[in-house]
């Protein structure tokens, strides 16, 4: 059965991180598109900037689960100066206080997308919420892999440092 949980959540955690990949080429082109429309032509786009700000906050949050997953996270990486004997307390704890403060961003995202639903992105005409749903969507594709990473590091399945085989 977990093994199973882990291919539903490495299918996951991949989409996200290609997701998010081309997210960050999207951002570096229209970022490139606005400097120059606005400093060569001189005529600026009013579109570029909800466009590069909702690109932004995608590709941060849906690298939330590769993050997670690699021990790029502080917290995560700090066990490895404990005493043996603390180290599953402290993955313990971690993971939990990870969980508890993604179901939170989860839980405060999704109001937020219902009070911002009205208001509208300059140039683009479209609600903002779609730049905000970037928060629950992110970090609720990053519990499953908290949670199995923890479970991973209680069974004694520790990670390595390569970070290729982590993605």
């Amino acid at each position: 059965m977990l093994s199973l949980l882990h291919i539903a959540e490495s299918g996951l955690r991949r989409a996200a991180l290609a997701l998010s990949m081309i997210l960050i080429c999207l951002l570096v082109a229209v970022c490139f598109w606005q400097v120059f429309s606005r400093f060569v032509l001189v005529r600026p786009t009013p579109w570029s900037e909800g466009v590069a700000r909702g690109a932004m906050l995608w590709f941060v949050f849906l690298s939330l689960p590769a993050a997670f997953h690699m021990g790029a996270m502080v917290t995560l990486d700090l066990y490895r100066r404990l005493p043996a004997a603390v180290q599953p307390v402290f993955i313990v704890l971690s993971g939990a206080a990870s969980c508890a403060v993604l179901t939170l961003a989860v839980w405060y995202g999704l109001k937020m997308i219902g009070i911002v639903r009205y208001q509208t992105l300059a140039g683009l005409g479209i609600s903002i919420a779609w730049s905000y749903a970037a928060v629950p969507v992110g970090c609720a594709l990053a519990l499953p892999t908290v949670i199995l990473r923890t479970i991973d590091f209680l069974l004694g399945d520790s990670p390595t440092d390569d970070v290729e085989a982590h993605v």
